[in-house]
């Protein structure tokens, strides 16, 4: 692993967190060539962990160089900043914790660190954890991408996610280094339910089915409307 080019730590959901949280000196200087890659999960306090100091991206320790790309739905039922997610619901309960507001995604915990490349997608055409179920196209586009630049990845999904692209992004907040997106799915066919793509899918998810790949004449082909 010390030989390779590029070393990554990715996860979803509880993996997301691992991936968030966990911090190794010897892990760290590794990740400086590739990065973090946190899927559904917000980074910050919430009924998930026991304080705010817990939420923090490496335990506080992590190198301001890696690379961080964060991948979740607004909607997310576990950590969306609004209801009727769990993490909003604990947050104003009665006797109840977490950030209040909450924000949702690892932008703002990513921020306050000092992190010097950041893109949080926020992905907003699922309501779902999941991020294959509705929005796979553009979740493996974006891996691929930053899997291949990490620290350049910002400023390339900038321009070809955002305006001057295929529009699949609008911008929340920038700042040097940094991005908060809202971002589309690749392909706008309709959805199929779950009886249509397996038998092992739950009854009541919709899918989109169509699958793209990432290259120049496919993004040109789906040139999408800008967020509001």
């Amino acid at each position: 692993i010390r030989q390779a080019p590029k070393v990554f730590l990715a996860g979803e959901s509880e993996g997301g967190m691992a991936a968030a949280r966990y911090y190794n000196p010897e892990l760290e200087v590794l990740l400086k060539s590739g990065g973090r890659i946190i899927l559904q999960w917000s980074c910050e306090w919430n009924y998930f962990v026991s304080c705010p100091a817990n939420a923090r991206i490496g335990g506080g320790s992590a190198d301001m160089d890696t690379p961080i790309l964060n991948m979740i739905s607004p909607h997310d039922p576990y950590f969306a900043a609004v209801p009727p997610s769990i993490a909003h619901e604990v947050a104003h309960a009665p006797g109840g914790y977490g950030n209040r507001p909450l924000h949702g995604n690892c932008f703002a915990q990513a921020k306050q660190q000092g992190f010097k490349h950041v893109t949080v997608m926020n992905m907003v055409d699922t309501e779902y954890h999941g991020l294959t179920v509705k929005t796979a196209n553009t979740v493996r586009a974006a891996l691929k991408a930053f899997v291949r630049a990490p620290s350049t990845f910002t400023g390339m999904v900038l321009k070809e996610f955002g305006s001057e692209g295929n529009r699949l992004c609008s911008v929340l907040e920038v700042e040097p280094g940094l991005a908060n997106l809202n971002c589309l799915e690749l392909g706008f066919e309709a959805y199929v339910n779950a009886s249509e793509v397996s038998d092992c899918a739950r009854p009541t998810y919709n899918f989109h089915r169509q699958f793209y790949a990432y290259g120049y004449h496919e993004m040109c082909a789906r040139l999408r409307p800008i967020v509001i």
